[in-house]
C-alpha cells in the first residue's frame, strides 16, 4: 500500500494496513477508543497495548473495558487517518 490518494483507499485497504499494533505505530496513525454507554473517547496508548498484548496484537474485531470509573461499558476501537477523510470503527476482524 502506497502513501498517494489515501482517500481511495478501501476499507480492506486499511484493514490490511493496520493489521497490527506495530503496524499502526510505524504508520503513525492514532487510534481512538470510543465507549457506546458513556460517550467517552480517549486516544488509545498504543506503545502500552503493544508492552502487555504485543506488538502483532490486532485491534480488528477487539474491545476493552471502559476506563471511566464506574461505566461499564466496553469501548471499541476507531482508527483515524492521517492524510485521508474520516476514520473506520474497528470491529471486524482483520484481513491477514
Amino acid at each position: 500500500m502506497g502513501r498517494k490518494n489515501l482517500d481511495c483507499y478501501t476499507e480492506a485497504d486499511w484493514r490490511e494496513a493496520s493489521g497490527s499494533v506495530e503496524r499502526i505505530l510505524i504508520n503513525g496513525w492514532p487510534v481512538y477508543a470510543d465507549c457506546p454507554v458513556c460517550d467517552l473517547r480517549i486516544q488509545a496508548d498504543l506503545k502500552r497495548i503493544a508492552q502487555v498484548r504485543g506488538s502483532h496484537y490486532s485491534l480488528w474485531g477487539a474491545d476493552a473495558a471502559c476506563r471511566r470509573v464506574g461505566c461499564i461499558g466496553r469501548v471499541q476501537f476507531v482508527l483515524r487517518l492521517r492524510g485521508a477523510q474520516g476514520e473506520y470503527l474497528m470491529t471486524a476482524k482483520a484481513v491477514r
